[in-house]
């Protein structure tokens, strides 16, 4: 059971990862500054080891696909680091 509630929050992130990827314009701008930065902002400040843990599983999503070298790899990482 807790092998599967570790990896249900991979889900999330699969889909804002496909999301960001196909999107552009202001949406784009919108995905990146209203989710993406906000979960960032959540794994670097949050209090609660179960939240920080499950942010942190969404984003490792975005981690991995970094390290594939996939196309966009510089948007990605800009996206993710950025302040």
């Amino acid at each position: 059971m807790t092998l599967y509630l570790s990896n249900i929050y991979i889900y999330p992130g699969d889909v804002y990862l496909r999301a960001w990827r196909q999107s552009e314009g202001q949406m784009l701008l919108k995905l990146e500054h209203s989710c993406l930065q906000d979960f960032m902002a959540a794994g670097v400040n949050g209090g609660v080891v179960k939240t920080v843990s499950a942010v942190a599983r969404i984003l490792k999503v975005f981690h991995d696909a970094k390290r594939v070298k996939a196309q966009g790899q510089a948007e990605l990482e800009e996206c993710l680091y950025r302040s």
